[in-house]
C-alpha cells in the first residue's frame, strides 16, 4: 500500500490527477513493486493555467465503488486530487482484504449507501483488528480518506507518511493473555492465603 501512496504522491506533485485509482489499475512489476496504470481519466490540475487546454465534453468513466461522492454531483464531476485520496482509501482497503469495496452490495446499493446515507465501508475486523497495535491507526487513516467533505481529506503525502509506519505484524490481533494471567495469579494468591 505504501508504494501505491508513493506513486500518487509523485503524480500529485506534478499536478496530475489519476481519476480512476483502484486495485485493478495497479500493476505489479516482476520485483513485486506496485505501479499505477490506466491513465484514461487522468487530468492536469492547474489552478492558474498559463496554457490553454481544449475542454472535453465527455465525462470520464466512473468506478462506483472507488469514486468520491462529489464525482456524482451535477456540474462538478471532474476528477480531483481530493477524489484520488478517497479512491486511495478504497484501494488500500482492497489491498488488505483482497475484496472490492462494499463486496456485499450491488453498484446501485453502493450509490445509495455512500451518496444518500453518507456511509463508509464496514471495518473488516479480520484484516484490520481493533485489538492490534496498528489497526486503529490504519482505520483512522482510511476514514479520513473517505471524509464526505473533500477539503477534510489528507494529502497523498500525509497518507503515505502514515502508511509507512504500519506493519503487517502490528496488524495481528493481540490476545488477552494479560487478563487471563491476572485471573490465574489471583487464584494462586487465594490458594496461598488459604494455606
Amino acid at each position: 500500500s505504501g508504494a501505491i501512496c508513493e506513486g500518487l504522491v509523485y503524480l500529485h506533485g506534478i499536478n496530475i490527477v489519476h481519476g480512476d485509482l483502484k486495485g485493478a489499475n495497479v500493476l505489479i512489476a516482476q520485483d513485486g513493486t506496485p505501479m499505477l496504470a490506466d491513465f484514461g481519466n487522468a487530468s492536469l490540475d492547474i489552478s492558474n493555467p498559463t496554457l490553454g487546454f481544449t475542454q472535453n465534453d465527455t465525462k470520464p468513466g466512473i468506478s462506483v465503488r472507488w469514486a468520491a461522492p462529489e464525482l456524482f454531483d451535477e456540474g462538478t464531476s471532474l476528477p480531483t486530487m481530493a477524489g484520488d485520496i478517497y479512491s486511495l482509501g478504497m484501494t488500500i482497503l482492497e489491498t488488505f482484504t483482497s475484496e472490492i469495496p462494499f463486496p456485499d452490495k450491488a453498484d446501485r446499493s453502493v450509490l445509495v449507501h455512500v451518496l444518500l446515507q453518507k456511509k463508509i465501508p464496514t471495518r473488516p475486523e479480520k484484516f484490520i483488528p481493533t485489538k492490534s497495535i496498528d489497526g486503529n491507526k490504519l482505520w483512522a487513516i482510511l476514514t479520513k480518506c473517505w471524509s464526505y467533505d473533500p477539503k477534510s481529506r489528507p494529502s497523498a503525502r500525509a497518507v503515505w507518511h502514515e502508511m509507512e509506519s504500519i506493519t503487517s505484524i502490528n496488524l495481528k490481533e493481540i490476545e488477552d493473555n494479560a487478563e487471563e494471567g491476572s485471573k490465574g495469579g489471583s487464584d494462586r494468591n487465594k490458594k496461598q492465603d488459604k494455606e
